[in-house]
């Protein structure tokens, strides 16, 4: 006998053998409809035997697959591609985000929002910084002049009022 299938078990919570229809109320159930644990879900069209016991706790055999753990299969969604029942035409398609899934996607919206503001900002500032650093220099040469001016109408060195030094 394959080493596999002797290590298939009964389900842990209704006791149905591998290949059989989970019991009502059963915890470890899958909802064909949505994924997650038929149990809490409350989806309608829920199909019992493409939801059957496998004789392995739903996702395990496929995390491994994927080597990693059961956690992180649930958390990248990979238990759709093996839990939920493909609808044919797009009236009964489970495409659509779950709630939690719609939230991120409009979070990570907001973020690229926030990104492309944040770097226009930041473009402006470094504009109006050139503009002030330009002005910065055409006054300070315009002081230099005006002292330079200043010394030859007098005849003498004068003291640089903005930068308190004799120029000689």
């Amino acid at each position: 006998m394959n080493r596999l299938l002797m290590r298939l078990k009964d389900c842990n919570d209704c006791g149905v053998k591998p290949g059989q229809p989970h019991q009502i109320g059963c915890d470890v159930e899958r909802c064909s409809v949505c994924g997650h644990q038929r149990l809490s879900c409350g989806c309608s069209g829920h199909d019992k035997l493409f939801a059957r016991w496998t004789g392995l706790w739903p996702g395990h055999a496929e995390s491994k697959l994927f080597g990693i753990d059961l956690n992180e299969f649930y958390t990248m969604g990979y238990y759709k591609t093996f839990f939920v029942k493909p609808f044919r035409g797009e009236e009964n398609a489970v495409d659509s985000p779950s709630p939690r899934e719609k939230a991120l996607l409009e979070a990570l919206e907001l973020m690229q929002i926030l990104k492309e503001g944040i770097s226009s900002a930041n473009e402006e500032l470094r504009k109006e910084n050139r503009e002030l650093k330009e002005i910065a220099d055409q006054r300070s040469n315009d002081n230099f002049y005006l002292n330079r001016i200043i010394e030859r109408l007098q005849g003498e060195p004068t003291v640089n009022m903005w930068e308190g030094q004799k120029k000689k």
